[in-house]
């Protein structure tokens, strides 16, 4: 290590640490994307960060956007990762194995969505069929130091599993699991916890475009229950409101967000929306409520929410 040059020192670290790596569109990773797309039939999202001494052998790969793989993470076998996955070094993800969205796995992790054949007792196990019924794991989970999972298991949105845990069976949304075999240790819910069923009124148009951020997927905590959203127009609109029972309250308006923008460029090119584009954030819910747009004198019903 004494010998590395600055250069290669932080090359390094970006292999080790590849969430803090800010050269995403450099020469070496855009090499190693273009041998891993083609040799490993893998469809690599925008912003990822493979490390080029990671094993990628997949038959198939789908990865979303901002997805950071490690030094010597393995990965085989036909794979799905989400947007804003991470995976340490030294994990192995082998096999039918489908991650969401915002996934932490951490060193040394092992996922094997495949298992051996020993049904027959006259054959060697290595003579008969691998059997795969895949893994699925839920958005926002984090997966600790160490913790295996096998074929069959699926683990639910907002999990935590514990380091050296062994998963053999599933698991509901907000479990906190751990030990050998894996058990519930406790629920991330709690009795403030409700549950939000969202419904939209109005489909994408070519004049309005609408959407709710549930920052945990259909739960929000009684202490900070309002929901923050965004929308874009080509309508001159005179403000958003909260029905409740028939009273209509003002929502507050934020400053336009450019993630907002991008999204629109990319996947609504054709809403002209002229700077009408604002972001939102509800005042505190405490019932059924819907979500309005005043454009003129009509009043454009977006969503009802329901906390159940």
């Amino acid at each position: 290590m004494h010998n590395l040059s600055e250069e290669e020192w932080l090359s390094r670290k970006d292999h080790i640490e590849p969430w803090s790596a800010n050269t995403f569109e450099n020469s070496e990773q855009t090499k190693v994307q273009r041998v891993i797309a083609k040799m490993a039939n893998a469809k690599i999202g925008k912003n990822c960060y493979i490390a080029p001494d990671c094993n990628f052998f997949t038959d198939k790969a789908l990865l979303g956007n901002s997805v950071k793989i490690a030094s010597l993470a393995t990965l085989r076998g036909n794979i799905t990762l989400g947007n804003d996955v991470s995976v340490n070094p030294l994990t192995n993800i082998i096999g039918t194995v489908t991650i969401g969205n915002a996934v932490r796995i951490a060193s040394s992790v092992q996922i094997f969505g495949f298992n051996h054949g020993f049904s027959r007792i006259d054959k060697y196990i290595k003579d008969q069929p691998i059997t795969s019924e895949g893994i699925n794991i839920g958005n926002g989970t984090w997966i600790g130091a160490g913790a295996t999972i096998l074929d069959g298991v699926s683990i639910g949105t907002n999990c935590i599993v514990a380091a050296g845990a062994v998963v053999t069976k599933s698991f509901d949304d907000f479990s906190i699991i751990g030990g050998n075999p894996a058990r519930l240790l406790k629920t991330r819910l709690t009795s403030s916890t409700k549950k939000v069923s969202l419904t939209y009124s109005v489909t994408p148009n070519e004049k309005l475009d609408f959407c709710v951020d549930l920052p945990i997927t259909g739960y929000l905590d009684d202490s900070q229950a309002s929901l923050n959203g965004w929308f874009a127009t080509s309508n001159s609109f005179e403000g958003l409101f909260l029905i409740t029972e028939g009273n209509r309250e003002p929502i507050e308006l934020n400053q336009k967000r450019e993630d907002v923008r991008l999204h629109l460029e990319k996947f609504r090119p054709s809403l002209s929306v002229n700077g009408n584009i604002c972001g939102f954030s509800t005042p505190k819910l405490t019932r059924s409520h819907k979500i309005a747009l005043q454009s003129g004198r009509k009043l454009v019903e977006i969503c009802s929410i329901n906390l159940l």
